[in-house]
């Protein structure tokens, strides 16, 4: 048996992202992530192959000549003797890896409709059904009808718009719009009704501003005792709200 110091390292190589990634995993995986600029035909994305071979005029390691060959050795041992070096992993920027990850988890069918149902409008607006308070059924229906997912349940849905969020930067239910139960509901046309809401960066709940907000909202207790605080959330989308009991904005105008 061998000790957890002699234990090797599994490499592996993959043209897909890791479709669920919690924290256990996430602590185990050290990403490497290379472009596609060099890449083979595929009609959706690019028409002509290219290789490395193209740029450099020979093959990578069949083509090496004796220098090349030992510049390559040593190149190798360079990296070996850094990565040996540190005592912490060194991890590559996690942006392009979340979206694939999100990607991957969604499914391109998921996409393809949230892209379309999100889309702007004619006149390059904003979609109206961002910001906006929208039925979970109506919208869980939707994508049913525009998609292969014919059996979708009510949380495989959502666990995916989450990741479509995720990949556009986007928060889906602010938690300070949740009850205490970690829901919206709301009542409409009669009946109390399930809601979501997608919010995009640097915005607050339609109808709201930032003297509405610190006046309705906050408490002392907040964190955020000031206007200028809560401006400055709307300005970097990386800040949300602190957990607190259930707020309901006084905007009711709900998509129909």
């Amino acid at each position: 048996k061998l000790k957890f110091e002699e234990s090797p390292k599994i490499i592996t190589t993959s043209n897909y992202g890791i479709s669920k990634v919690d924290g256990s995993t996430k602590r185990r995986i050290m990403y490497w992530v290379a472009s596609d600029y060099y890449h083979g035909e595929d009609e959706s994305c690019f028409k002509l192959e290219h290789q490395p071979h193209e740029d450099l005029g020979l093959e990578l390691i069949n083509d090496f000549d004796a220098a090349e060959y030992s510049s390559f050795i040593n190149f190798m041992a360079q990296c070996l003797q850094f990565y040996l070096s540190t005592k912490k992993p060194i991890r590559a920027p996690e942006g392009n890896i979340v979206k694939r990850n999100a990607l991957q988890s969604m499914g391109d069918a998921f996409f393809n409709w949230a892209e379309i149902y999100f889309s702007p409008t004619e006149n390059g607006e904003p979609s109206p059904a961002l910001n906006m308070y929208i039925p979970k059924k109506d919208l869980l229906e939707s994508c049913k009808k525009g998609t292969e997912y014919t059996r979708l349940t009510s949380q495989s849905f959502k666990n995916k718009l989450e990741q479509w969020c995720k990949y556009k930067g986007f928060v889906l239910n602010p938690r300070k719009l949740l009850n205490k139960q970690k829901f919206i509901k709301k009542k409409y046309m009669g009946t109390t009704r399930e809601f979501y809401y997608i919010r995009t960066p640097n915005t607050l709940p339609k109808g709201w501003n930032a003297e509405h907000v610190y006046d309705t909202a906050f408490k002392d207790d907040d964190g955020l005792d000031t206007v200028a605080e809560i401006e400055e959330m709307m300005k970097n989308p990386k800040m949300d709200f602190k957990d607190k009991e259930d707020i309901n904005p006084k905007d009711d105008d709900f998509p129909s």
